[in-house]
């Protein structure tokens, strides 16, 4: 017991003196940061809240009655995020600390336990929130006639607000594993995406829910949206859950006090380089260091074409090669944001919802496309500077911007055939029996799957052409409440989401009016209308970004 007070003692002391070595914010800056969160709470968070709520609410009663479907996509996503350990782990400490304490006589449990309690109190309120937000979608679909066998007594309530918190803890935990190395994080990734696999694979024989916890969390939720009022809640889909967080708490300490001194701290220069560049306006640098190095592929040799734009389009396709992490990942999100396109227009609904579905999936596929735009981002760098191909900075970024494009149309039209096919909508239609609205809508929203590629593609066209911060904007703005500058970063940072949401906004807006009429072919026209001014948008947008010939570094 001494030793321990010794311990935490000598750790308060060490830590006093690097707060006293630092700044020290004044009165103003934290009543500035005070305001700043609960303004951002406001007008960001809240609104956002609820536009997922209400476009959440009428697709969850369908999305509830495939619990095999929700119970493997929670499960790759924590397999994701067993992968994304290797940079973004619970388990982190200061570059002083981890110099100073990491290999002193303090036990290690002391220098990492804080950093884990944020994390695990983080991941459950996140995963409290989510299960808030579909109890509350659920409810809205029962008031609307969309889920008539919902029962949300307040049990349910609690046991999906429990079921979200212990999953949001589940998924500190796979990215706790996924600092360990390598090997661990690939086996835990594995290992989940085979339990994904059965999961479907029971489903389809019959067999019933597995005994995992995002299989009874799935069934939760259907049990939440269809199951008969007064039934009392089998205790195995409260229990799994709350068994399964617990067990990983309890193993989470002893697990991170294992990680090696070279791990964190590579991580902690990461973080704090890229935290660094994000505070200046410049986060395409920032996400550029969590880059692995090339180590697949460096025995491929590029074999140029008869022309140019071949030679680039072989180029391009080999960096992807080179980097199948991010690829593969770039083609998840891109299949999830084709998924919410089908959504948005062959699931029905009101244009509102479109629009929502529309906006995230646009924000979605944007930020999905980035590993595929490499190769614009390196045409991007150049301009400005001496040609090294005979070609214009523009036509340079056409030819880097055609696979990306192609790769966008493919994954999107993918996502969405995956959608179409679990909401039972065909995209082909029985010559004998006749199109229907939704079989419109799913060949609607298979057709214009191009559409929504071009403009993602823009997107990232006009990011990689924003270029550096101007140093204005970096100057202080001091106001009673303190420096406001960061206000000016943070809008120069945001523009390019705030367009995406306008743009997929508008697109699914218009087109899924144009496929919910009765007559389609003028509500079509329209909708093309609409697209080609917006896509026009967006080609002057980057061409303008493309004239000052500045340096990349936006994004």
């Amino acid at each position: 017991m001494r030793a321990a007070r010794a311990d935490r003692d000598a750790l308060r002391a060490v830590r006093a003196v690097r707060r006293a070595r630092g700044d020290r914010l004044s009165a103003g800056d934290v009543s500035y940061r005070i305001y700043l969160a609960v303004m951002l709470a406001i007008i960001v968070v809240a609104p956002a809240v609820r536009a997922g709520i209400l476009a959440w609410a009428p697709a969850i009663p369908e999305t509830a009655a495939h619990p095999a479907g929700v119970a493997a996509a929670l499960t790759l996503s924590t397999a994701g995020l067993a992968l994304l350990g290797s940079r973004a782990g619970p388990a982190r400490a200061g570059l002083p600390q981890l110099d100073l304490l990491f290999t002193a006589a303090l036990p290690r449990a002391r220098l990492l336990g804080p950093s884990l309690g944020r994390w695990f109190a983080a991941g459950a309120g996140v995963g409290a929130a989510i299960g808030g937000m579909a109890a509350v979608a659920l409810a809205l679909a029962a008031a609307n006639g969309l889920a008539s066998g919902a029962s949300l007594e307040l049990g349910i309530i609690a046991a999906l607000v429990g079921a979200g918190a212990a999953l949001g803890m589940l998924g500190v935990g796979a990215l706790l594993l996924g600092q360990r190395g390598p090997r661990v994080r690939g086996g835990v990734a594995l290992g989940l995406a085979a339990l994904a696999a059965a999961q479907l694979a029971a489903a389809g024989r019959g067999v019933g829910a597995l005994p995992d916890p995002w299989s009874a969390s799935a069934a939760l939720l259907e049990r939440a949206a269809s199951g008969p009022a007064g039934d009392a809640l089998p205790i195995s889909l409260i229990l799994l859950p709350a068994l399964a967080a617990l067990a990983v708490l309890c193993g989470a300490l002893p697990l991170a006090t294992r990680l090696s001194r070279e791990r964190l701290r590579a991580q902690a220069v990461n973080w704090d380089a890229a935290s660094a560049l994000a505070l200046t306006g410049d986060p395409t640098a920032a996400l550029a260091r969590f880059g692995e190095p090339v180590r697949h592929g460096r025995r491929l040799i590029l074999r140029p074409a008869r022309g140019l734009g071949g030679t680039i389009l072989r180029r391009d396709l080999l960096g992807l090669v080179r980097a199948p992490g991010r690829s593969l990942a770039g083609l998840g999100g891109m299949l999830a944001a084709g998924a919410l396109w089908g959504s948005a227009l062959a699931g029905g609904g009101s244009p509102l919802r479109a629009a929502l579905l529309g906006a995230a999936a646009t924000v979605v596929a944007a930020l999905a496309a980035q590993p595929w735009c490499r190769g614009l981002v390196a045409a991007a760098a150049g301009v400005g500077s001496p040609a090294l191909l005979p070609s214009g900075p523009g036509a340079l970024m056409a030819r880097h911007a055609l696979l990306p494009a192609l790769a966008a149309t493919l994954a999107l039209a993918a996502g969405t055939l995956l959608v179409c096919a679990g909401v039972g909508v065909g995209v082909v239609a029985d010559p004998g029996a006749g199109s229907g609205p939704a079989e419109a809508a799913g060949v609607g929203a298979l057709l214009t799957a191009p559409v929504l590629a071009a403009a993602v593609v823009l997107l990232r066209v006009a990011a990689a052409l924003k270029g550096t911060i101007p140093l204005r904007l970096l100057a202080p703005v001091p106001t009673p409440l303190g420096d406001v500058s960061a206000v000016n970063v943070f809008i120069w940072t945001i523009d390019g989401p705030v367009v995406a949401l306008l743009v997929g906004a508008a697109l699914g807006a218009s087109w899924g009016a144009a496929f919910a009429a009765p007559q389609v072919a003028g509500p079509v026209l329209a909708a093309s209308g609409v697209s080609l001014v917006l896509l026009a948008a967006l080609i002057g947008w980057s061409a303008s970004r493309l004239r000052p010939s500045r340096p990349s570094g936006g994004a």
